[in-house]
């Protein structure tokens, strides 16, 4: 999206998508937002659906499609519109050559596509509500409904109160569903941290006023990154290293990313984080995992 702002200043920009990537986009008052929806575990019928209402939207012989490896074109299977006027980026098989992550790959691409060198992953989104005042940390224990990235309630509990020792105060996403809601008030128990109760773009407006952001591996820490927050990532459950390659955060601010493995235990995980809050708390924190 940022490439195409800066290529085409004169065109209109529509984001097609779900509700939930539109706000996060929100306060640039160039980038509008077609409604599309999409169960990603609904029938095939109605995930085709998706596809033929992108095709009577955008049939316009002036108007260019960028695929992002969309499900809703089933990752660049479907065709949406002549071929001359639709630009695939293929994630999962652009740089294969290499290690770079989704971000850098993008930047690579619209660098290519479009002569675009000055592209960033920026987000724009809206405002929440004053939730704290001072210094607070914004946690995460969502997991996009994967358990293989979770660890136990009682290491989660033991990092809720090992933040709330350096910040004012710890700010909780109470997470989707009834299971990662139970989990959140298990962790905060008996410790002065709030939740967040409200949709993902005002948690990442959350995220953009903390001193910090940390989590497992989900939408949150790329967030973070995009709006420069220092953030810890607790990487944990991915299958193979090319998948840890191409998901890590990537932004201006500090990050560590904690490589989650059998052999490490929760306790020397908690040593960890402990060791990268002292590192954030120095003036020379580095940039980079």
């Amino acid at each position: 999206l940022d490439a195409v702002l800066q290529r085409f200043p004169h065109a209109r920009v529509i984001l097609a998508g779900s509700a939930k990537a539109a706000e996060l986009f929100q306060r640039c008052s160039r980038i509008e937002h077609a409604e599309i929806p999409y169960k990603r575990n609904g029938p095939i019928a109605e995930r085709l659906s998706a596809w033929r209402l992108i095709r009577r939207q955008f049939a316009d012989e002036r108007t260019l499609i960028v695929d992002p490896d969309s499900r809703l074109t089933q990752l660049g299977l479907l065709p949406v519109n002549d071929e001359s006027r639709y630009f695939f980026f293929e994630s999962r098989a652009y740089g294969a050559d290499g290690s770079a992550n989704l971000t850098q790959l993008a930047q690579r691409w619209v660098r290519e596509t479009f002569g675009v060198a000055t592209a960033v992953n920026r987000i724009y989104p809206v405002h929440a509500a004053r939730v704290q005042s001072g210094r607070y940390a914004a946690v995460s224990l969502g997991t996009a409904d994967n358990p293989a990235k979770q660890l136990s309630t009682a290491f989660e509990s033991a990092l809720i109160r090992l933040l709330c020792e350096p910040f004012d105060s710890v700010i909780v996403d109470r997470g989707f569903g009834p299971e990662e809601s139970a989990r959140v008030d298990h962790a905060i128990a008996g410790t002065n941290a709030r939740t967040w109760s409200g949709s993902f773009a005002g948690f990442a407006s959350v995220i953009g006023g903390s001193k910090l952001y940390i989590g497992y591996d989900s939408a949150g820490q790329h967030a973070a990154a995009s709006l420069g927050t220092p953030l810890i990532t607790l990487f944990k459950g991915f299958v193979n290293d090319r998948m840890f390659d191409r998901w890590q955060p990537s932004g201006p601010g500090p990050k560590r990313v904690l490589t989650i493995t059998d052999e490490l235990t929760e306790s020397a995980l908690l040593q960890q984080v402990a060791a990268a809050l002292d590192s954030f708390s120095s003036s020379n924190a580095p940039e980079s995992a």
